[in-house]
């Protein structure tokens, strides 16, 4: 009886654990890409044929019917703070379609951040007209 009170007191401790580990470290890799995605909820995994099969599932490259494909997505995050972009090129590079090369890139981020490294002045007084960037 007494094995089993630990055995449960240890899967307790490891869940809360688990609970409280953080979830938003490179969480833009959650977001996806692609408008037939998103508006799938994500469940594309077996189905994308197009360019951005190289961020879902890069073995359906190969059943692309296209000898070139480029594919773009701009969204706009945090009331327009932040920017998530992506941009894929993809070409055949056999004459049978049995191999297709692609290249993606995706960015996530924050612009118009003013610079305020010399907003104190040698005195340690405080001037808001050097903050740059604005």
């Amino acid at each position: 009886m007494k094995s089993r009170i630990i055995i449960f007191a240890a899967l307790l401790i490891n869940i809360s654990l688990e609970a409280q580990a953080p979830k938003f470290s490179n969480d833009f890799l959650n977001i996806g890409i692609g408008a037939r995605a998103l508006g799938m909820a994500s469940a594309v995994t077996a189905s994308t044929t197009n360019i951005t099969a190289a961020y879902w599932n890069p073995s359906m490259l190969c059943t692309n019917e296209n000898n070139f494909q480029v594919g773009a997505q701009h969204a706009e995050w945090y009331a327009g703070i932040g920017s998530y972009d992506y941009l894929g090129f993809g070409k055949k590079l056999d004459s049978e379609g049995k191999s297709f090369g692609a290249i993606s890139v995706i960015r996530m981020g924050i612009d118009k951040i003013p610079n305020t490294l010399r907003l104190r002045g040698p005195d340690g007084s405080i001037d808001y007209s050097r903050i740059e960037g604005v």
